[in-house]
């Protein structure tokens, strides 16, 4: 399953044919992915590095868990709580925004989830 952020596009990418563009092959192969550096972004994998370059993989379910791509394809890992089933999000530093915490403002809880 994939999500845009906007329509035909991903991790700011175009993206035109989504069944032949958006293929793990083929976002292993950019290069604005694979020299991405997750800089104090540990792997909660078996390799637990503290820092990482290349794919970051991160748990919907499971809160502050994180995969490095070794961890997350070719060893399929499954540690603490997390299990195979839990969707995985393919996502960059780049798209995630910063958001300053004092704009934020607490109000009813709306529901749970891990991200």
């Amino acid at each position: 399953m994939v999500q845009f952020k906007l329509p035909n596009e991903f991790l700011g990418i175009p993206v035109h044919n989504v069944n032949n563009e958006v293929t793990l092959k083929k976002l292993r192969q950019l290069n604005t992915l694979q020299n991405e550096y997750h800089k104090g972004i540990k792997c909660d994998g078996t390799c637990q590095q503290k820092h990482f370059y290349g794919l970051r993989f991160k748990c919907d379910t499971c809160p502050n868990y994180n995969l490095c791509e070794t961890c997350a394809i070719e060893k399929h890992v499954c540690t603490k709580s997390h299990e195979r089933n839990h969707p995985m999000i393919l996502t960059s530093n780049s798209f995630i925004p910063k958001i300053d915490p004092t704009d934020i403002e607490f109000k009813e809880v709306l529901g749970r989830g891990g991200y």
